[in-house]
């Protein structure tokens, strides 16, 4: 039995992955804490958060990736995690009724693998886009090496 928060951020995981038009969110703890009180008008602390996405990945019907960079000089930053529904997620969005559940559902029939599948894109591991993404912190990384 999942409680009301977990369930209000399942509806909230499915409408960033709606979004962003991908079968997973990047979406961080923090944006989950700003779209639960815009969307459900509930205020939850980020441990609360964390609780509720960890019931939800123990009950199987979310699961998570960590990721990570390494930089050269040994320092390692991590990133928002990637979260996607599992098959038995998706059946219990159905079954509660959620708005576009039942095309989720279609999609992972035709996904082979779609339960336990993490997304493969060579972004989430690449340096490159961090560079881009953030170039200060790339040469605050170079100048603390020349040092």
């Amino acid at each position: 039995m999942i409680g009301n928060t977990a369930q209000e951020l399942m509806i909230t995981i499915k409408a960033c992955i709606n979004q962003e038009k991908t079968y997973y969110t990047r979406a961080s703890r923090h944006k989950f804490k700003e779209l639960l009180a815009r969307i459900h008008h509930k205020s939850v602390g980020i441990r609360w958060i964390s609780k509720s996405l960890k019931t939800l990945e123990d009950a199987g019907y979310i699961r998570r990736r960590c990721r990570y960079v390494h930089f050269e000089n040994g320092n390692i930053l991590q990133r928002p995690s990637l979260f996607w529904f599992t098959y038995k997620g998706a059946l219990y969005l159905r079954r509660t009724l959620v708005e576009g559940a039942r095309e989720l559902l279609a999609t992972m029939r035709n996904r082979p693998g779609a339960n336990n599948e993490p997304p493969r894109q060579k972004e989430h591991h690449q340096l490159d886009e961090y560079r881009k993404l953030y170039p200060g912190e790339m040469a605050r990384q170079k100048r603390t090496r020349e040092i």
